[in-house]
This record gives C-alpha cells, structure tokens and sequence, in this order.
C-alpha cells in the first residue's frame, strides 16, 4: 500500500485491497454461462449474491470465534426495488450493521428504533 500512495492519492480512491477482488465460485452442478454473476445479474443482483458471500462469512466467523462479527453495508439498497430492500432488512435484522446510504427514505424500510441516523 505504501508502494501505492502518491497514484491512490493522485486517483483519490485505493488500488489494492479486498474492495478490488473478483470472487469466483467453482460448482460442477452450475452450468459454466451462469457461473458469472456479473455477465448475467443486474447489479442489485450482484449486491445481493456479495450480500449473501458476507452473511456466509459472519456465520462462518461466528462459529469459529463465539463472537458476533459487525456487518458494514455500503450504499446495499440503491440498485434494490422495494422488495428486495426489505428482503435484505429481514436478512440483516439479527446482525449488528452500519449502512451508508445517501436516500434518506431507507427509514421506511428499517424500522427507526434500529437507526442511528447521521447527517451533514
């Protein structure tokens, strides 16, 4: 990272790092055009099967740890229609979850008592 911080400052976002992944999943039972999420899925397509890789992870590190890991969600609801927003809201319900979102609205799809709302 050190390497790359004049170019990450001069680009103003990083260009190492987990965020820069590609995950690819091997299963012989899925046929080799669907293996790519982003060749066929929409993007809140995309969002939710990451989603589901990270509660994947919470579980896995749950048992592994005993402890609840914290769930950081970035900007999930944008590209999801309201049932799929509030599919993701049940799915994360029982974890602890800071989500950055710029549509002030998503209220109405996590109950209030559970918001911690910030703004400026």
């Amino acid at each position: 990272m050190k390497k790359n911080l004049e170019k990450d400052i001069h680009f103003g976002s990083t260009s190492i790092g987990p965020h820069r992944d590609d995950f690819y999943l091997e299963d012989s039972r899925i046929p080799s055009e669907l293996k790519d999420l982003s060749a066929w899925g929409s993007r809140g397509q995309q969002r939710l099967g990451v989603l589901g890789l990270r509660l994947a992870q919470i579980h896995f590190l749950k048992e592994k740890t005993k402890e609840k890991p914290l769930l950081l969600l970035d900007d999930i609801f944008s590209e999801l229609d309201s049932a799929h927003q509030k599919t993701v809201s049940t799915l994360i319900s029982s974890h602890q979850t800071i989500i950055t979102t710029a549509d002030l609205d998503i209220q109405k799809t996590i109950p209030v008592q559970k918001l911690l709302h910030l703004a400026g």
